[in-house]
């Protein structure tokens, strides 16, 4: 079996940066930076895995 690359904690972490508006770019360049190289497709399936979705001013066009 595989091991995991992410632990729970980290999914944690990066569901709630895309809760608080991050883009998947962002967030991967944060997890890179510390030491966890993810790629944003990866980050992409875990937010929606758990159901993180940014606010509705993260996205563009939205009046806020």
């Amino acid at each position: 079996m595989a091991s995991r690359i992410l632990t729970p904690e980290q999914i944690d972490r990066m569901a709630d940066m895309r809760e608080r508006g991050m883009t998947y770019s962002q967030i991967a360049r944060i997890f890179t930076a510390q030491g966890s190289p993810v790629g944003m497709k990866t980050i992409q399936w875990w937010c929606l895995r758990v159901g993180a979705v940014p606010p509705p001013s993260a996205y563009r066009g939205t009046a806020g």
